[in-house]
């Protein structure tokens, strides 16, 4: 074939290769005209994200437009639509927001969207999407938090806060001193109220990263399953004091454990070895506090606050 790129990477672009005017093939045979994209979504590409693009059309000569270096109005837009009753309520009975008016989504994953109200209906709210882009988590160190199943509005409580704070990760465990009433607790909904409680977190603390939620029977089953370094909070005599922590080099994740308001079993305290175990230089603090008050002081020494 006699082959010529008539859309393609361009002079803007500076490409080497299938720009416009290019010739390709044999040079022998039919005429045709060639329109391609190599790679759409380079951003996709580099963050190791699906969604990528390579593109190519084939006509006989003078079938397609050609266009060295123009750039055309969209004349389509991507439209958006919401069906979440209560994101529906958020948006209308709480921001106020009405048709023409810009609002910025966020997927939970990094990805945000500005876009603007288009329709307002009772059931649904249809955007149109202007712009989008990808962001990359900006820690240092990804941190798990393993915490012990405690009653539902304060484990949400400090969920919650968690998540404002950063946290990555958040591993849920049923402690061997678990409180009777919670044992017998329906630990999927109660999962499903958490992650309710994360989002709505997230979002109203400009967090565009959901933490990860995850329920374990026990802790030895969430500890089989943890991440990197291990930092256990204890009131152990025996116990190096916190601010005794120091980072190891090129260390890129801890997790953190903290128990219940009856402390940990015998069995639960056989699982960590004795460099694990750190106490705070305080009063000993309640199930619900200890967590919110040793995440940031961790995120202090690693310099990832």
């Amino acid at each position: 074939m006699r082959g010529k790129i008539v859309i393609g990477e361009g002079e803007l672009d500076e490409a080497p290769m299938l720009y416009i005017g290019e010739e390709l093939g044999t040079l022998k045979g039919p005429d045709l005209d060639i329109a391609v994209d190599p790679l759409e979504g380079t951003n996709f590409v580099a963050n190791n994200l699906p969604g990528a693009l390579s593109v190519i059309a084939v006509s006989e000569k003078s079938n397609l437009l050609h266009a060295p270096e123009t750039y055309m109005d969209k004349i389509s837009s991507d439209v958006l639509e919401i069906h979440d009753q209560k994101i529906i309520h958020h948006l209308i009975k709480v921001l106020r927001a009405r048709q023409g008016q810009c609002v910025v989504l966020f997927d939970g994953n990094g990805k945000t969207f500005e876009c603007e109200i288009k329709e307002i209906e009772k059931n649904k709210i249809k955007l149109d999407l202007l712009d989008s882009h990808t962001s990359k988590k900006k820690n240092i160190i990804t941190f798990n938090f393993f915490l012990p199943i405690l009653k539902r509005e304060s484990l949400i409580s400090v969920a919650t806060k968690l998540a404002e704070l950063g946290v990555d990760k958040i591993s849920l465990y049923l402690p061997d001193k678990v409180d009777q009433s919670m044992a017998k607790k329906d630990f999927n909904k109660l999962t499903e109220k958490i992650t309710e409680a994360l989002v709505l977190a997230c979002s109203q603390s400009g967090n565009n990263f959901i933490p990860e939620l995850k329920f374990f029977n026990n802790l030895k089953e969430a500890i089989d399953a943890k991440d990197g370094r291990i930092v256990m909070l204890d009131t152990l005599p025996d116990a190096a004091p916190l601010n005794a922590y120091n980072p190891l080099q090129n260390e890129r994740s801890v997790s953190i454990v903290t128990g219940c308001e009856s402390g940990y079993s015998d069995a639960e305290r056989k699982l960590f070895k004795k460099d694990d175990v750190y106490y705070l230089r305080t009063n000993i603090l309640r199930a619900e506090t200890a967590p919110v008050t040793i995440l940031p002081m961790l995120k202090l020494i690693y310099k990832d606050i």
